[in-house]
């Protein structure tokens, strides 16, 4: 009988052992944790390899702590035994990433040694690691700097609109002078533009008197005075000449008088002229026929 009982003891001891250990295996939450821990811990060094790189890219600047860790949600997908990480955008970095657009010209406000305060810089793109985060072109250098410690600026159209050509100071064939002076070119000397440099604006080729001097600036040549206009010498004439032109001038007078007083002749007595001159043709023809 005691054999019996302490049978039945044992088989029952057995059995409570074995459920407990299928009960166990089947929940298994010890696994499952080590799992979650694992994931977790592998995502926080990666995390944390991926910040020491972006802050040495960003120079520390605008860089937050929490920049890397933000938004790193642990999920637990139902009726799995696994967990991920998974990094969500909020609207308010969406709303970050349209602040500025690629073009924009933009000034940090911070400053260091290589982007002193004020620098411009233009917008070249968005970083494709942090939402928010903006690579700026600075005159020394490239940098991905936060949104919120950039300003826009505001460019007048003025400053953009493309600058006319301007007119050369003087043109072929212009006289100068030149506005220093030399043994070969004393000072007020004149010189004629032979040619306008194409490569260097402003700068000319003058031909002087006594030597040709090559790319002379502008800003050193003087337009030449323009000459006064030449008045022609007439010279007296002697009294000789004065006597003749006086004789000729008196004889074609004389003639103005006597051709004028013909012409009213004839226009007083021209009808009587004309009468006598026809009856003595008739007389004339009359005779020679008989």
């Amino acid at each position: 009988m005691k054999r019996a009982c302490l049978c039945i003891i044992l088989l029952m001891a057995h059995a409570n052992v074995a459920f407990k250990l299928s009960l166990g295996h089947r929940h298994a939450p010890r696994l499952v944790l080590s799992s979650q821990k694992e994931i977790v811990a592998q995502a926080k060094v990666k995390a944390d390899r991926r910040k020491t790189k972006r802050m040495q890219r960003r120079h520390n600047i605008g860089a937050s702590t929490e920049l890397f860790a933000r938004n790193a949600v642990v999920t637990h997908a139902t009726g799995l035994t696994t967990s991920y990480i998974e990094t969500t955008t909020s609207s308010q970095e969406m709303r970050q990433q349209q602040k500025f657009k690629v073009g924009d010209t933009v000034t940090w406000t911070g400053a260091d040694e290589d982007v002193p305060e004020g620098t411009p810089g233009v917008v070249i793109g968005l970083s494709t690691d942090d939402p928010g985060y903006f690579e700026v072109d600075f005159p020394e250098v490239i940098l991905e700097v936060d949104g919120d410690v950039l300003q826009r600026v505001e460019i007048p159209e003025a400053a953009v609109a493309p600058t006319p050509p301007q007119e050369p100071l003087f043109k072929l064939g212009d006289t100068v002078t030149w506005a220093g002076a030399d043994d070969d070119v004393p000072e007020g000397t004149l010189g004629v533009v032979i040619a306008v440099s194409t490569d260097e604006p402003g700068v000319f080729e003058v031909e002087f008197p006594s030597v040709v001097i090559f790319e002379i600036n502008g800003d050193n040549l003087r337009p030449a005075a323009p000459s006064p206009p030449v008045v022609p010498v007439i010279p007296k004439p002697t009294p000789v000449e004065r006597q003749k032109k006086e004789s000729a001038t008196d004889s074609r007078d004389a003639l103005n008088v006597v051709g004028g007083v013909l012409f009213g002749s004839i226009l007083l007595f021209g009808p009587q002229i004309t009468e006598l001159y026809t009856s003595t043709v008739v007389s004339w023809v009359s005779s020679s026929s008989q």
